[in-house]
């Protein structure tokens, strides 16, 4: 697993955090965070990713709502704690059923999105233009 660096550290690529327990989507999204130049890790469970986000500083991440053990909720709640942007990658778009409000700062796109939109936005939201 790469190290995190701040998105201020341009020495080293920046970090992706990728949430997702679907494995080819996972893949896909992976791909296409490496293309835009981030190195990605990536957690299928939501206790897996509260537990790197302990000691790691992400530039971004991009987060399903439910992942294997649940919603996504306390990652979240930490990603808007510590100011990380975040985009919600998600196959439902309908908000009134979200498990927090917290979701709401996030950047919504679709699932599947294109690679060419997510990898955009990705970049724009870690300040890589």
């Amino acid at each position: 697993m790469p190290l995190a660096v701040s998105a201020m550290n341009r020495s080293q690529p920046p970090v992706a955090l990728l949430l997702e327990d679907e494995p080819l989507i996972a893949m896909d999204v992976e791909s296409t965070l490496q293309d835009g130049g981030f190195d990605v890790v990536t957690f299928a469970t939501c206790s897996e990713a509260e537990a790197w986000l302990e000691h790691n500083h992400p530039a971004i991440a991009v987060v399903d709502i439910t992942l294997r053990d649940g919603p996504c909720t306390e990652a979240v709640q930490e990603l808007v704690r510590r100011n990380i942007p975040f985009i919600v990658h998600s196959g439902d778009m309908d908000r009134s059923a979200l498990p927090d409000l917290a979701f709401d700062a996030g950047t919504w796109m679709s699932k599947p999105s294109s690679s060419d939109a997510l990898m955009t936005t990705a970049r724009n939201l870690a300040g890589l233009g």
